[in-house]
């Protein structure tokens, strides 16, 4: 088998953060008191583990050397440019801005 070995992705544990955060960590959250921020406890709780899944799956990416191969970048290089320019207006190639209906089609 070729590609990189188990312990080259640790990285992918930081996966684990958002089912921990939202399925097994209100089990101790599920109270009303203390008010955090004006919120009860749980619903404080939520607010912040939606905020951390992101970062969770973004700590999961950034440390995955497939994920980094497959983008063609190596840590601490620039990424490819994500998109190509978009062609002169006129060109034909992207669609009309007005699309052509077919008669009787729309209301209007």
């Amino acid at each position: 088998m070729s590609g990189p070995s188990r312990s080259s992705r640790r990285s992918l544990w930081w996966l684990l953060g958002p089912p921990v955060l939202f399925c097994v960590a209100v089990v101790p959250a599920n109270r009303v008191e203390p008010w955090v921020l004006g919120m009860p406890f749980l619903v404080f709780w939520l607010l912040l583990a939606t905020l951390l899944s992101p970062v969770c799956v973004w700590l999961a990416a950034r440390g995955d050397p497939v994920w980094r191969s497959a983008r063609g970048t190596t840590p601490g290089t620039a990424p490819p440019a994500a998109c190509t320019p978009a062609p002169a207006a006129g060109s034909g190639s992207w669609p009309s801005s007005s699309p052509s209906w077919p008669a009787g089609s729309h209301s209007g």
